[in-house]
Protein backbone atom coordinates (compact mmCIF):
# COMPACT_ATOMS: atom_id res chain seq x y z
CA UNK A 1 0.00 0.00 0.00
CA UNK A 2 1.30 3.64 -1.01
CA UNK A 3 1.53 6.34 1.21
CA UNK A 4 -1.82 8.14 1.03
CA UNK A 5 -1.94 11.54 -0.98
CA UNK A 6 -2.50 14.92 0.54
CA UNK A 7 -6.16 14.71 1.77
CA UNK A 8 -6.59 11.73 1.71
CA UNK A 9 -6.21 8.89 4.66
CA UNK A 10 -4.95 5.11 5.18
CA UNK A 11 -8.97 4.42 6.10
CA UNK A 12 -9.73 5.87 1.81
CA UNK A 13 -6.97 3.25 0.59
CA UNK A 14 -8.46 0.33 2.33
CA UNK A 15 -11.32 -2.08 -0.02
CA UNK A 16 -14.90 -1.51 0.55
CA UNK A 17 -15.86 -4.85 2.24
CA UNK A 18 -12.29 -5.08 4.67
CA UNK A 19 -13.73 -1.58 5.92
CA UNK A 20 -17.15 -2.94 6.20
CA UNK A 21 -15.95 -5.80 8.72
CA UNK A 22 -13.63 -3.22 10.58
CA UNK A 23 -16.78 -1.21 11.67
CA UNK A 24 -18.72 -3.93 12.00
CA UNK A 25 -16.07 -4.92 15.07
CA UNK A 26 -15.74 -1.79 16.38
CA UNK A 27 -20.05 -1.77 16.56
CA UNK A 28 -19.78 -5.04 18.18
CA UNK A 29 -17.32 -3.84 20.74
CA UNK A 30 -19.15 -0.97 21.28
CA UNK A 31 -22.21 -2.94 22.31
CA UNK A 32 -20.43 -5.20 24.36
CA UNK A 33 -18.99 -2.47 26.20
CA UNK A 34 -22.23 -0.77 26.95
CA UNK A 35 -23.68 -3.67 27.58
CA UNK A 36 -20.78 -4.82 30.41
CA UNK A 37 -21.29 -1.13 31.80
CA UNK A 38 -25.13 -1.61 32.13
CA UNK A 39 -24.97 -5.00 33.99
CA UNK A 40 -22.03 -4.42 36.25
CA UNK A 41 -22.13 -0.95 37.34
CA UNK A 42 -25.19 0.64 35.91
CA UNK A 43 -26.39 0.56 39.74
CA UNK A 44 -23.17 2.79 40.93
CA UNK A 45 -25.25 5.52 39.23
CA UNK A 46 -28.26 5.54 41.18
CA UNK A 47 -28.74 8.66 43.46
CA UNK A 48 -28.83 6.15 46.61
CA UNK A 49 -25.98 4.33 45.64
CA UNK A 50 -23.44 6.08 48.07
CA UNK A 51 -25.93 5.71 51.05
CA UNK A 52 -26.13 2.30 50.40
CA UNK A 53 -22.46 1.13 49.70
CA UNK A 54 -21.32 3.63 53.18
CA UNK A 55 -23.94 1.50 55.06
CA UNK A 56 -22.48 -1.78 53.51
CA UNK A 57 -19.34 -1.25 54.27
CA UNK A 58 -16.79 -4.03 52.95
CA UNK A 59 -20.04 -6.60 51.87
CA UNK A 60 -20.85 -4.46 48.96
CA UNK A 61 -17.21 -5.88 46.86
CA UNK A 62 -18.18 -9.25 47.29
CA UNK A 63 -21.79 -8.94 46.88
CA UNK A 64 -21.34 -7.40 43.82
CA UNK A 65 -19.69 -10.31 42.15
CA UNK A 66 -23.41 -11.65 42.27
CA UNK A 67 -25.16 -10.92 38.87
CA UNK A 68 -28.63 -10.89 40.56
CA UNK A 69 -27.73 -8.85 43.69
CA UNK A 70 -26.75 -6.18 41.10
CA UNK A 71 -29.93 -6.17 39.30
CA UNK A 72 -31.68 -5.66 42.64
CA UNK A 73 -29.23 -2.80 42.77
CA UNK A 74 -30.69 -1.30 39.54
CA UNK A 75 -34.30 -1.62 40.60
CA UNK A 76 -34.87 -2.12 44.29
CA UNK A 77 -31.98 0.12 45.60
CA UNK A 78 -34.34 1.62 48.52
CA UNK A 79 -34.77 -1.83 50.05
CA UNK A 80 -30.89 -2.25 50.94
CA UNK A 81 -30.84 0.53 53.20
CA UNK A 82 -30.32 -0.31 57.04
CA UNK A 83 -29.29 -4.32 56.00
CA UNK A 84 -28.54 -5.58 59.07
CA UNK A 85 -25.66 -8.00 59.91
CA UNK A 86 -28.45 -11.15 60.21
CA UNK A 87 -29.46 -10.39 56.67
CA UNK A 88 -25.66 -10.36 55.74
CA UNK A 89 -25.50 -13.16 57.24
CA UNK A 90 -28.26 -15.22 54.94
CA UNK A 91 -26.85 -13.55 51.66
CA UNK A 92 -23.92 -15.00 52.63
CA UNK A 93 -25.67 -18.21 52.99
CA UNK A 94 -27.74 -17.65 49.89
CA UNK A 95 -24.53 -16.85 47.71
CA UNK A 96 -22.92 -19.98 48.63
CA UNK A 97 -26.26 -21.97 47.72
CA UNK A 98 -26.14 -20.06 44.21
CA UNK A 99 -29.64 -18.61 44.84
CA UNK A 100 -27.88 -14.97 44.05
CA UNK A 101 -26.50 -16.63 40.48
CA UNK A 102 -23.03 -17.63 39.40
CA UNK A 103 -20.17 -15.00 41.13
CA UNK A 104 -18.14 -13.55 38.62
CA UNK A 105 -14.31 -14.27 38.30
CA UNK A 106 -13.59 -12.22 40.97
CA UNK A 107 -12.85 -8.15 41.79
CA UNK A 108 -12.27 -6.04 38.37
CA UNK A 109 -12.82 -9.56 36.23
CA UNK A 110 -15.06 -9.16 33.39
CA UNK A 111 -16.67 -12.35 33.30
CA UNK A 112 -18.62 -14.91 34.85
CA UNK A 113 -16.77 -18.16 36.38
CA UNK A 114 -17.58 -20.98 33.88
CA UNK A 115 -16.29 -22.89 36.72
CA UNK A 116 -18.53 -23.44 39.82
CA UNK A 117 -19.18 -26.74 42.07
CA UNK A 118 -21.31 -29.22 41.21
CA UNK A 119 -24.85 -29.72 43.56
CA UNK A 120 -25.01 -32.46 45.70
CA UNK A 121 -27.91 -34.99 45.71
CA UNK A 122 -29.25 -35.96 48.74
CA UNK A 123 -28.16 -39.68 48.69
CA UNK A 124 -24.11 -38.43 48.64
CA UNK A 125 -22.48 -38.60 51.55
CA UNK A 126 -22.12 -35.12 53.41
CA UNK A 127 -25.50 -33.57 51.98
CA UNK A 128 -27.05 -30.81 54.16
CA UNK A 129 -24.30 -31.16 56.54
CA UNK A 130 -23.47 -27.41 55.76
CA UNK A 131 -20.00 -27.90 53.69
CA UNK A 132 -19.88 -26.90 50.11
CA UNK A 133 -18.07 -29.40 48.30
CA UNK A 134 -18.78 -31.22 44.89
CA UNK A 135 -16.68 -31.46 42.00
CA UNK A 136 -15.76 -28.92 40.06
CA UNK A 137 -18.02 -28.73 36.24
CA UNK A 138 -18.51 -26.58 33.38
CA UNK A 139 -21.44 -24.83 33.08
CA UNK A 140 -21.08 -24.18 29.65
CA UNK A 141 -22.29 -20.31 29.55
CA UNK A 142 -20.30 -17.60 28.44
CA UNK A 143 -22.62 -15.36 30.72
CA UNK A 144 -24.87 -15.18 33.65
CA UNK A 145 -28.49 -14.06 32.71
CA UNK A 146 -29.97 -14.56 36.00
CA UNK A 147 -30.31 -18.37 36.42
CA UNK A 148 -28.75 -21.01 38.15
CA UNK A 149 -28.25 -24.12 36.84
CA UNK A 150 -28.78 -26.71 39.55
Amino acid sequence: MSPPVAGESYWSLLPDDLTRRVLAIRAALCLQRNWWRYSRVSHARRAGWPRVRRQLAEDWKWLSLYPLVRREWRRELGSWTGVSEATLDMLRHETRRGLWGVASGGEGGRGPSLERSAPRLPQEEGYGDGEEGGSTVQTGLSGSHGMVLT
